[in-house]
C-alpha cells in the first residue's frame, strides 16, 4: 500500500472521536471516493437502542453485486434533523442512492436488490400501520386515507402521492435538485408555499410533497413487502401476499388477517343498510359473513353463543 495512504488511514483513526461522539455522523475522507465510492447508504434515523428483529434483519439483508453500502446511523435526533443529515453525508460522499430505513420495519433479504432494480428516482417499499386491523401506507390523494384497490394484483409498482420511510430508496440526484430541507415536521398549523394550510405533517409526507411538486414520481413497490414490528405489543403486521390482504403475527405466532377486496365491498354494502333492514336477513347467511370479518380465535365464541338476528345485526353494522 502507498505509504501517503498509511499515512492518512492512521490519521483518521487517531483522530476517530471517543465515547458519545463517536456515533456522530463519520464523514468519508476525499481521497476514499472516486471509483470505488459508496453506492447505497443506508441511513438509520433512531433514538439509540434497537430491536434484536431488526439487528437481524440489517444483518442477513443482501446487497446488489458490485454496489459497496455504507450504513450510517444518527442517533438522538428528531427524525427530519437526522434525514436531513443522512442525506448531506450521502452528497458529501457522492453516494448514488440512500436507503431510508426505520428501526421497526423489516425488509426482506432481496428488498434492496428489488428496488434498486426498478431503477426509478424515489421507490419505497410495502409497509403497513402498526393497528388491527392494519392498513397499507398507501396514498394516492392526501387526506384520501390509505389506497386499497391493488390487493389483487400485488407484486406490481404503484405510483403514489405520499408513503412512509420505513423503506425508501431515493436517488442522490433527487435532493440536488431540490432546496433545503428535504424533511421537515409539522406539528401546528402553518401554510406551505403560502397557500396551502396544513395542521399537521410527518416528514415523509412533506418530502414526498416536495418531491411531487420537483417533477419527481413516487412510487411503492407491491413485490417488496415489509414487516412493521411493534416493540410493546410484540405483533408484526405486514401484507401476505398468497392470501392478497394484511396480516399480522402475535408474539405466540398466531397469524389474523384483516379483510380482502371482495369482503371489504361487502362491509361497505352492509353500512349501506339501517340496522332494523339487516335483522330482517338470514341468520345463516349473517353468521358466516361475521366469521369472515372477525379473526379465527372468535369462530368458536361465535358459533357457540346463540345470538339474535338484531345482535348479530348491530354486530355486522358495527365491524
Amino acid at each position: 500500500m502507498d505509504k501517503e495512504v498509511q499515512a492518512k488511514e492512521g490519521a483518521i483513526r487517531r483522530g476517530k472521536p471517543k465515547g458519545a461522539d463517536f456515533f456522530e455522523p463519520y464523514i468519508q475522507p476525499k481521497f476514499m471516493r472516486g471509483e470505488f465510492r459508496t453506492a447505497i447508504v443506508v441511513g438509520l434515523p433512531t433514538y439509540g437502542m434497537v430491536h434484536a428483529n431488526f439487528m437481524m434483519n440489517m444483518i442477513k439483508m443482501s446487497y446488489p453485486v458490485n454496489m459497496s453500502p455504507h450504513i450510517q446511523c444518527v442517533i438522538g435526533e428528531p427524525v427530519d434533523v437526522a434525514c436531513n443529515k443522512i442525506v448531506k453525508y450521502a452528497l458529501d460522499i457522492d453516494a448514488k442512492y440512500i436507503l431510508f430505513r426505520e428501526d421497526d420495519v423489516l425488509l426482506p433479504p432481496t428488498g434492496i436488490e428489488r428496488l434498486v432494480s426498478l431503477d426509478v428516482d424515489i421507490v419505497a417499499g410495502l409497509c403497513l400501520s402498526k393497528q388491527i386491523p392494519p392498513s397499507p401506507i398507501i396514498f394516492t390523494a392526501m387526506g384520501g386515507g390509505p389506497y386499497t384497490d391493488w390487493y389483487e394484483k400485488v407484486g406490481q409498482p404503484i405510483k403514489v402521492v405520499g408513503t412512509g420511510m420505513g423503506a425508501m430508496l431515493v436517488k442522490t440526484d433527487v435532493f440536488r435538485n431540490i432546496e433545503e430541507p428535504w424533511f421537515r415536521t409539522i406539528v401546528k398549523k402553518e401554510k406551505l408555499d403560502g397557500d396551502v394550510a396544513v395542521g399537521r405533517m410527518t416528514q415523509d409526507l412533506f418530502f414526498c410533497r416536495k418531491a411531487l411538486r420537483a417533477g419527481y414520481d413516487i412510487w411503492v413497490d407491491t413485490g417488496c413487502c415489509c414487516g412493521h414490528y411493534d416493540c410493546y405489543t410484540k405483533r408484526t403486521f405486514f401484507f401476505d401476499v398468497y392470501e392478497k390482504r394484511p396480516a399480522w403475527q402475535e408474539a405466540n405466532g398466531k397469524i389474523y388477517y384483516g379483510i380482502k377486496g371482495e369482503e371489504r365491498e361487502r362491509k361497505q354494502k352492509i353500512r349501506s343498510f339501517t340496522k332494523s333492514e339487516l335483522a330482517n336477513w338470514d341468520k345463516e347467511l349473517m353468521m358466516e359473513m361475521l366469521l369472515e370479518i372477525f379473526p379465527n380465535d372468535k369462530h368458536d365464541k361465535l358459533e357457540k353463543y346463540l345470538m339474535s338476528t338484531e345482535e348479530m345485526a348491530c354486530l355486522l353494522y358495527t365491524s
